[in-house]
This record gives structure tokens, sequence and C-alpha cells, in this order.
């Protein structure tokens, strides 16, 4: 077995105790061969209008953070993903696209007002072949695919567009009721040139207590059944799907991601 697929193994296999070995066991090296890279957004130097949304919201130009790439579309709309730090929640019942980058807890993960990430999946973009709409990767030569990383975690949470919309319904969309849900699939692909995903229901139905329906909070995904991967893609489903597709507003937030990267590669 090579050190690559070694190391994929030991990922998926002890996951919890798998990457804090690898990087102790290279503690002692000036230039260890595996280090951490997390998605700092506070540290990009993006700049944020008086919404606090990210001014390059309106332009057809890629979000780039640090060594991260998260695709952005614009088409008279937003695609894809948008940072902003607003630490607006409110329902705005007649506005809610006016706040579609605000998220219910108020900020990102690190509290009211911190900066995160909103994703907006567009299948009709995707049908038009735009590619994935919601695609992270880490910058790379000679081609957009060239670095690989190990993904560890990273945390998301609901809108407030998509949280108000589900709680109350709208005129496109249904209030959610009994069994309905509402699901982000996150996506790999992997260096051996599969796939992998894991799954998360931003909304799920089920059970007497209506306020535990909708997820409310930053919630915390392990990722590390994904292994070495190239990219992340990001999709949402909902219950409310009609002739026209999904009723639901395609939208989700992330913060706080971690991988482990191959400083030889």
């Amino acid at each position: 077995m090579n050190k690559r697929h070694l190391l994929n193994s030991l990922l998926i296999a002890a996951a919890a105790i798998a990457a804090p070995a690898m990087l102790t066991s290279c503690s002692d090296d000036d230039n260890p061969k595996y280090s951490k890279l997390d998605l700092n957004i506070e540290k990009a130097g993006l700049q944020y209008n008086d919404m606090g949304v990210w001014t390059g919201w309106d332009k057809a130009e890629d979000l780039t953070i640090g060594d991260f790439v998260l695709t952005h579309g614009w088409e008279g709309y937003a695609f894809g993903f948008t940072a902003a730090k607003s630490s607006d929640n409110a329902y705005y019942p007649d506005a809610a696209i006016d706040h579609q980058f605000d998220v219910i807890p108020g900020g990102g993960a690190a509290g009211k007002g911190s900066p995160y990430i909103v994703g907006n999946w567009d299948v009709y973009q995707e049908t038009m072949g735009a590619g994935n709409t919601c695609e992270l990767r880490i910058k790379g030569e000679p081609n957009i695919y060239a670095r690989s990383f190990f993904p560890q975690s990273i945390k998301v949470t609901n809108t407030t567009y998509a949280y108000y919309t589900m709680l109350h319904g709208n005129a496109y969309a249904k209030k959610f009721e009994q069994g309905d849900w509402f699901k982000l699939t996150i996506s790999a692909r992997t260096v051996d040139g599969g796939t992998r995903s894991v799954e998360f229901y931003l909304a799920n139905c089920q059970g007497a207590d209506e306020s535990k329906w909708i997820v409310k909070d930053w919630t915390e995904i392990d990722l590390t059944p994904l292994g070495e991967v190239l990219n992340l893609t990001f999709r949402v489903a909902s219950s409310d799907t009609g002739a026209y597709g999904m009723n639901t507003p395609a939208y989700f937030a992330i913060d706080d991601l971690k991988t482990i990267i191959d400083n030889e590669q």
C-alpha cells in the first residue's frame, strides 16, 4: 500500500485519532509532511457592504479565501458561494430575497456578526452547463484539481431565507409539516477517480417537538469518511418539490472548514 492510500485508510478507519496522531508524529520536523489548512474567512481581507455582504456578490468572479477557491456566479442574481457577516436574523416576509445572505444564528460559528459563507445551489445553471455551482477546491497548478486534501469537518446552518420559508411558507413554498425534510449533500471527487458523499438534514420534521424540526444553530459535520479528495461539492434537496423542481429556497450556510494537506504535493 502506498503512502497516500495508507493515510486515506487511517483517516476513514480512525477519524477520531488519525489527524492528531499524524500531525504529532511530524512535530519534531521543521517542515512536517502534513499540516492543517483551515478556511479562515476572517483573515481573507474581504470587503463588505452596509448589509454585511461581500462586495463581489454581484460579479461573475469566484470567491478566493486563502488557498481555497469557492465558485461564485452572477446572472442577474448570485449563485454559488457568497461571503457575509450580517448579524440580522429577522423575518422579512415581503423582502426575504433582500436578506438572502443572512443566517439564522446571526453570524458565523465564531459568534454574532462574524463572517460565514452562504451557498445558493443553482440546478438551472448546472443544467445549462455551468458545472458545479457550489464547489470548493484548493488552488493548484497546472490545473484546477492539482491539489488534493483531507477534509476533517465543517459547520453548517440555515439561512434566514430558507429557515423562515420552511417555518411559515410563502407564495412559492409550503410551510413544513410532519414528515417534511431539507437535506444538504456534500460530495467529493476522490483521488482514485470515484466519489463519496455525506448527508446532513437542515430540516427533519419528525416527532412532537416542532422547535427541533429545523436547524437553527451551527452544527459540525464529520467529513473524514470522504478520505483524500480533489474538491467538495454541495447540493440540497427538499420534500417540497413540484413539477418545476424544488420549492424550498436552495440556500445553506457553511463555516469553519478544517482540512489536512500533504506538503509534498
